[in-house]
């Protein structure tokens, strides 16, 4: 259902309180904002008596006592304001633009992706730290990246996630590795990947591969992120048992997951479920070929839709529907049986609730 039956505010990154009932996102005024299920009210924080609040991408520390975001800009921080809006922490500061961030199951430590120029060339890091700032370790690093490749969105790091307390998956030239935190290891799992995400409970991988035969799935990494995979004889080709999962998709309609530049998967809380958007783009006949499709890129007939999909039987539930013309990534509750995301064409909230 949606949460603001009159039009308040564009909603941005829209996260569910662990343990609590307050939703915190963000809007066109990089001011934090928090939707309380309970009275329907909202509380809107532009500054604390510690400073300014200039905020995207937020999110809660495990424990639902902080709300982290980044101070957004070329040389970007990291801070956090208490859930009653009256402290802000600054955890780090960076001399590049913090792209990304992501906390540890346990809440201990947070793994960030930064960039920043060089003359004429593109620097990434991948650092972690504590959750109070300490501790920095710059754990990959990547100089010399075209700046034009940058900017056309293909970021040669991104999407870093957890599985466990001392292993990271992320993206790097778009092939999916592994670090061990402990001896700095590195895996390559997965060759030609658009998008990744590991789950901290469970250590699978939910990642997309280009299909040029327009059938998208979700692939799902099945082998454990800490053993390596070997390659196919003659083939640069990575072997992972995988299993394919198809998306629901209608007549005519190719289904293809709905992606943001930093994570297109949300897992559950008790890693079991991934949730995310899905968009149906109309399909019309090419002429050329008498069985083959092209997709009908700029309709307005979009349809777009939030699939969860159960690892232990692979089947996706579509369990919002009805032409939203954007989506988030949705956001789970502690129980894992409701999420919250925001979507329609003023990128309200909604709350939608299944078995």
């Amino acid at each position: 259902m949606k949460l603001f039956e009159k039009k308040e505010d564009v909603v941005k990154y829209p996260c569910w309180q662990p343990g609590g009932g307050k939703i915190a996102y963000t809007n066109l005024q990089f001011n934090i904002c928090l939707f309380d299920l309970d009275s329907e009210e909202t509380l809107k924080f532009d500054r604390t008596p510690e400073g300014v609040i200039f905020a995207d991408q937020p999110a809660w520390s495990p424990d639902g006592k902080f709300i982290y975001f980044i101070y957004p800009g070329e040389k970007s921080r990291l801070e956090a304001m208490d859930v009653e809006g009256h402290k802000l922490i600054r955890i780090v500061t960076s001399e590049r633009e913090i792209n990304e961030f992501v906390f540890s199951r346990d809440g201990s430590k947070i793994a960030y992706i930064e960039s920043g120029s060089k003359k004429g060339s593109v620097v990434q890091n991948l650092v972690v730290i504590n959750s109070d700032g300490s501790n920095s370790q710059n754990v990959v690093h990547i100089a010399d990246l075209k700046s034009e490749t940058f900017l056309m969105g293909l970021r040669s790091l991104s999407q870093v996630s957890w599985v466990g307390s001392d292993r990271l998956i992320f993206v790097k030239e778009k092939s999916v590795y592994s670090i061990d935190l402990n001896s700095g290891k590195q895996n390559k799992l997965i060759n030609d990947c658009l998008h990744a995400t590991g789950n901290p409970v469970t250590g699978v991988i939910s990642f997309l591969k280009p299909d040029m035969e327009f059938e998208h799935y979700i692939n799902i990494h099945l082998l454990d992120s800490q053993t390596e995979v070997r390659h196919a004889p003659r083939s640069q080709e990575l072997i992972a048992p995988t299993k394919k999962v198809p998306l629901p998709s209608r007549p005519q309609f190719m289904a293809s997951v709905w992606s943001k530049p930093y994570r297109s998967f949300s897992w559950s809380p008790n890693g079991m479920k991934v949730a995310f958007g899905v968009i149906q783009h109309p399909l019309k006949r090419n002429p050329l070929l008498k069985k083959k499709y092209r997709i009908e890129y700029g309709s307005e007939n979009l349809e777009s839709s939030v699939c969860v999909l159960d690892t232990f039987t692979l089947k996706v539930t579509d369990v919002m529907s009805g032409g939203l013309e954007a989506l988030s990534l949705p956001s789970w509750n502690s129980e894992g049986n409701e999420l919250v995301f925001c979507g329609g064409q003023d990128l309200e909230l909604y709350r939608i609730g299944f078995h």
